[in-house]
């Protein structure tokens, strides 16, 4: 028969592996939140050094009365980025059925195109050097997250 600390533990860890599944989607949320917050910020206040644009298109994007940021011509491809849970699971980006209304095309590829180039576009890489930055950190991230659930759980077990 196990000892009364045998089944307190017992009980902590049935408790542990809920608050860790819980605390586990806490931290995909915040992280997804975080990286399209981060993803905007670095668009709207052109935090990265990025090859600047033709002069004849920025003088275009001027006639047209167009955003002159790189990136944020109408500002569809910047309201496309977000995060959420579809079907359980946390997604972030540019959702895969967003169109971009002025040039057509689904506003992920018009991403891609951003963020590698083409022959005629330089590339303006976004999304990789954000999420390396996200990566390198993801240790202090899911530190905090299971410090949270084993206080849960230690709390909810009586441990």
């Amino acid at each position: 028969m196990p000892s009364k600390k045998a089944k307190k533990f017992i009980a902590f860890l049935s408790v542990f592996k809920k608050q860790v599944e819980i605390e586990s989607m806490r931290l995909t949320k915040d992280i997804a939140k975080g990286i399209a917050e981060e993803a905007k910020d670095i668009i709207e206040n052109q935090r990265y050094v990025w090859i600047p644009l033709k002069e004849s298109y920025a003088k275009k994007k001027a006639e047209e009365g167009l955003d002159p940021r790189i990136l944020i011509a109408t500002g569809e491809m910047y309201d496309a980025i977000g995060w959420g849970v579809k079907a359980g699971k946390v997604w972030c980006g540019i959702p895969s059925d967003d169109i971009h209304l002025g040039s057509g095309l689904p506003t992920h590829i018009l991403a891609r195109i951003h963020e590698f180039g083409t022959d005629t576009i330089p590339a303006r890489p976004l999304w990789r050097p954000l999420l390396s930055k996200w990566i390198r950190n993801k240790k202090k991230f899911g530190k905090k997250y299971a410090d949270a659930a084993a206080k849960k759980a230690r709390k909810k077990s009586g441990v």
